[in-house]
């Protein structure tokens, strides 16, 4: 894919999201339900007072998060499909159909991710630490270091799955072999898949820097719906089905 076709994808997904209100409420719904259950969980973790009951808040907490991602992204890739190929969309149907359908599956495939992200924090995390004694590193020089490993990580592994929940809902697959597809995809995507990692990051990275919670619930109801239209765009370009 050529530049040029490159941006012409992520535009077209662009005004597909302004002609499809619904899919902006939908990830308004969403960071909705995130928030409010982010300040629930923020309170009850305030009350835990020993070690396990907090890691087990922890893990709850993290489970219901994921839970009500795949199932608000697998409803949304549904829709997303159907708008890329511009076919008729009955949303509700086409939203519920697909979330009930997919949740398990993508609910294990974002688990996975979560557990092999945390892990590659700890292998950055402990490296850095102690390859900074040993180097006697400065903090800032740490930190560069610790970044640096944490995307190298990133770009040679956990990239590859980038696609596994939209290819769950695409060509209706179970985990594993949702999983496996993307990471051959990926392979054959590389260059292009990871420039839109990098966008995703540097878009979402810009957003974070301001700390106020309207900008949060505002990446939910155009930032969550708008990459989930750029990348099922994208999946389905190479696959040949658009």
């Amino acid at each position: 894919m050529t530049v040029n076709k490159f941006f012409k994808a992520i535009e077209r997904s662009i005004i597909d999201l302004i002609k499809n209100f619904k899919l902006i409420m939908a990830g308004l719904i969403l960071g909705v339900i995130i928030f409010l259950f982010s300040k629930f969980s923020y309170t009850i973790n305030k009350t835990l007072v020993n070690t396990p009951t907090i890691i087990i808040w922890l893990v709850f907490s993290t489970l219901i998060t994921l839970a009500a991602f795949s199932f608000f992204f697998s409803g949304m890739i549904g829709v997303s499909a159907r708008i890329v190929k511009k076919e008729k969309v009955k949303f509700f149907k086409e939203f519920l159909f697909n979330s009930k359908r997919h949740f398990f599956n993508n609910l294990l495939i974002l688990i996975i991710i979560t557990l092999a992200g945390g892990i590659i924090w700890v292998i950055a995390n402990y490296g850095v630490m102690y390859t900074g004694k040993y180097l006697n590193l400065e903090l800032k020089s740490a930190t560069i270091l610790f970044m640096l490993i944490y995307f190298l990580f990133i770009i040679s592994f956990l990239m590859f799955f980038t696609f596994s929940i939209f290819f769950t809902v695409l060509n209706d697959l179970n985990f594993s072999k949702s999983i496996k597809k993307s990471f051959n995809f990926v392979k054959r995507n590389y260059v292009e898949t990871l420039s839109l990692n990098v966008l995703t990051f540097i878009i979402i990275g810009l957003f974070n820097k301001i700390n106020n919670p309207l900008f949060d619930i505002f990446e939910y109801i155009l930032l969550a719906p708008l990459f989930i239209l750029i990348f099922s765009r994208f999946a389905l370009i190479y696959e040949g089905k658009k």
